[in-house]
């Protein structure tokens, strides 16, 4: 994979079939040997940076953009990391053309999810938060389709500085939309940010 993106990203040559091919095999293996055989794969290296920013460009193929989707083996690789991978710029690129790809889909249970679980995982990253682009927090209204057991939300709901980062996002429904998902998850919190949720409802509704 990283010899086709090589060859895409400084050589010039078309490399889309092979890379939306390599995309669809990351994207689908489910199973436990194709899982295990993935894990010297390095997703945070210059070459696959490159390759994935590549393949959302906004002038890609359909069909490539959309494999590019599907990538749960290293979305939380790239977000759940103490130093950025990317230069800001190349965040605030890559995120506005990865939202593009996703309006671009139907959104089909399986794209929600695959779209939350980068969302969260972008969500949860004091480095990538603030280049999430607005319109795009209305996808958690999607979070029914979320697997109880997403390590994603999971370190959202756990991170207690979330609620003040979402405060200052530039979609006022971002805050209402993260307040309903800790109610439904009530339950599942801890006590302080039971009363953290409690307090900052309270102020929402009183603003």
């Amino acid at each position: 994979m990283d010899h086709h993106f090589d060859l895409a990203t400084r050589g010039g040559q078309n490399q889309d079939e092979p890379i939306q091919n390599a995309l669809r095999a990351l994207a689908y293996a489910s199973s436990s040997t194709a899982i295990e055989a993935l894990k010297p794969l390095d997703p945070t290296g210059p070459s696959f940076v490159r390759g994935i920013c590549y393949a959302f460009q906004d002038d890609k193929p359909f069909q490539l953009r959309k494999a590019a989707l599907f990538l749960p083996l290293i979305a939380d690789r790239w977000f759940n990391t103490p130093h950025p991978i990317m230069e800001p710029d190349q965040m605030r690129s890559l995120c506005v053309d990865w939202a593009s790809a996703v309006d671009g889909i139907e959104h089909t249970h399986d794209v929600q999810k695959a779209a939350l679980a980068v969302l969260f995982g972008m969500i949860n990253s004091s480095h990538w938060c603030p280049h999430i682009v607005v319109e795009k927090w209305k996808l958690l209204e999607y979070f029914i389709s979320v697997p109880d057991d997403s390590q994603p939300l999971r370190r959202c709901i756990d991170n207690p500085e979330l609620i003040e980062a979402i405060k200052g996002a530039a979609n006022p429904a971002a805050m209402d939309l993260w307040l309903a998902i800790l109610w439904l998850k009530y339950n599942e919190l801890l006590s302080g940010a039971r009363e953290q949720l409690e307090t900052v409802t309270k102020e929402d509704d009183s603003g």
